[in-house]
């Protein structure tokens, strides 16, 4: 099976997708919902945000993802102020 290739140069950060866009976006690429289950169970509840290394997931669906996906966390800047830490985030927009 060839692997996608992205319609623009944009991938798709799936950590700006909650739960149910996850799912959408699985059938959107021909996929079964239940796969955005296993995606999130891989990044929070095993910390992997390698597609490579997620071993219940096929070689073909691996491939697809990151051809067409990537999995991008926020930029975190610290402030300390009056002894507490405050935690700002800079997060690309919804999806991107």
């Amino acid at each position: 099976m060839p692997t996608p290739q992205p319609l623009t140069n944009t991938k798709v950060n799936l950590l700006g997708l909650d739960t149910q866009a996850l799912r959408d976006y699985f059938v959107s690429i021909d996929e079964k919902p239940y796969r955005a289950e296993q995606i999130l169970k891989w990044i929070h509840f095993n910390g992997v945000t390698d597609f490579n290394a997620m071993t219940n997931i096929s070689k073909d669906l691996r491939q697809k993802l990151s051809a067409l996906t990537e999995l991008t966390t926020p930029d975190v800047i610290y402030e300390k102020s009056r002894g507490r830490r405050h935690v700002q985030m800079a997060v690309a927009p919804r999806g991107r």
